[in-house]
Order: C-alpha cells, then sequence, then structure tokens
C-alpha cells in the first residue's frame, strides 16, 4: 500500500491510500479517500489515458511538475500540490526535482510566452499562460533552470500533452 498526501489548490488536504490489485491492464488500484473506497483502472485507449471507475470510463491527463500535479478530467483542470511527509508548509528545503519538458495538461491556445531560448528563470516563474475552456492557466517552471528551446507559438492551439518549453539545468553562473 502506498500513501499520499494531496493539497487541492484552495482546498485542506487529502490523505490518499493506494493498494495496487491484479487486472488485465496491469493498472489497477484501489483508492481510498477517507471514508471512500474506488476500483480504478488506468488504461490507455486509441493513444489516450483513461480512467475506469467501478465500470465508467473517465479521458483524463496528468502532469506532474515538481511537487505539482496537474489533472485534466472530464473537461475540467485541477491541481493537486503533493505534500511530503513531515514536511511544514512555506518550510524552505529541497528543491523539486528539476523536469526537462513543461508541457499542455490541456487543449488550448498559447496566449503569452514569457521566456526565449537561454533565458534563466527561479522555480515557480511564470513560463507560458494556456487559455482553455475560458479560463486561463499560467504553467510554472517547477525549479531553477534555463530554457534550450520554445516550442510552441502565442496564437497556436496547442494539444493535451503537447511539449511547449523544453528546460535545462542552471549554469553554475546563473543567479536566477
Amino acid at each position: 500500500m502506498r500513501s499520499v498526501r494531496l493539497r487541492p489548490e484552495g482546498a485542506e488536504p487529502i490523505d490518499v491510500e493506494l493498494s495496487e490489485l491484479t487486472a488485465p491492464s496491469g493498472s489497477a488500484f484501489m483508492v481510498r479517500c477517507g471514508a471512500e473506497q474506488y476500483e480504478v483502472e488506468f488504461e490507455r485507449l486509441h493513444n489516450e489515458d483513461h480512467l475506469r471507475i467501478d465500470g465508467r470510463v473517465i479521458h483524463f491527463h496528468a502532469v506532474r511538475s515538481g511537487d505539482h500535479v496537474d489533472v485534466w478530467m472530464a473537461g475540467r483542470a485541477h491541481r493537486f500540490t503533493v505534500e511530503r511527509k513531515g514536511a511544514r508548509r512555506g518550510a524552505g528545503g529541497t528543491a523539486a526535482p528539476p523536469t526537462d519538458e513543461i508541457v499542455a495538461p490541456m487543449p488550448g491556445t498559447v496566449i503569452k510566452i514569457n521566456v526565449q531560448p537561454g533565458d534563466a528563470f527561479s522555480a515557480h516563474h511564470p513560463l507560458v499562460i494556456l487559455e482553455s475552456m475560458k479560463m486561463e492557466l499560467s504553467l510554472s517552471a517547477p525549479a531553477s533552470g534555463r530554457v534550450s528551446e520554445v516550442a510552441c507559438e502565442v496564437g497556436e492551439l496547442v494539444q493535451m500533452g503537447q511539449v511547449l518549453i523544453r528546460l535545462e539545468p542552471p549554469e553554475d553562473n546563473d543567479a536566477a
């Protein structure tokens, strides 16, 4: 069994327990959130990710960036922070492990790009802003680094999971 504490944006944290089950797809879990319990199976159909929850199939896409998980499911976007056991909210500590790509968590239109190739940035700096379903979503840097490639353009319609920005670790002399 694996336990994780998730904090939805603007809400109290949720303790989630996952127990792996045997399934034809090999990706099935019993998920327990408080008193609620669900059997969840992850499936990949026609190059798209789906959840089968108690027999109901839901299209979804999830992207983890450092301690944040952005989930697009059933037409809605959700952002969670993965809380580490023993960590205090707002406490200093080690930086989240860097990721090398910023991807679109949902289909949308790029409305602003705040960086160019070669730019250094600090953790949580907003890199790209998407518009989807009349909402703006700021995609931020998971850790300090440098932009190696901007793979999108303002006004471009992007698909869920499409790479928007490629990142690299900061250089020693970056003061970002």
